[in-house]
């Protein structure tokens, strides 16, 4: 028998598989369970080093690989801006090529009339 809330009595005791153990015995088992839960609190304080171990990780990996993403961005931001300044450049003396000729059509047709 096991004494309930520290009190001996018919009412107070109660019957529990292993009730008919010795006080080294009972003394033994609370050692042992000691052990496994002070082993249970060494595997979880391990446990959350290893998940906040790989959350760091993921982040660093997330801010590379997003600094890459970003230095991508800028680097075909900047090759459209040199490529539309290009192609302004080349539309603009296209433009002032046809404007010349037609300036200069628009001169010989005056002149074919005249």
């Amino acid at each position: 028998r096991l004494l309930v809330n520290g009190s001996v009595g018919a009412d107070a005791t109660a019957y529990l598989p292993g009730a008919d153990l010795t006080g080294q015995e009972v003394a033994r088992r609370a050692a042992e369970w000691e052990r496994q839960i002070e082993s249970l609190d060494q595997k979880e304080i391990e446990l959350h080093q290893t998940q906040l171990k790989l959350i760091q990780e993921q982040t660093a990996k997330f801010l590379r690989e997003l600094n890459a993403l970003r230095q991508e961005v800028n680097a075909l931001r900047l090759q459209h801006d040199s490529s539309g300044s290009e192609v302004a450049t080349v539309l603009e003396a296209k433009y002032r090529e046809l404007r010349s000729l037609f300036d200069m059509t628009t001169r010989e047709q005056v002149a074919t009339y005249e």
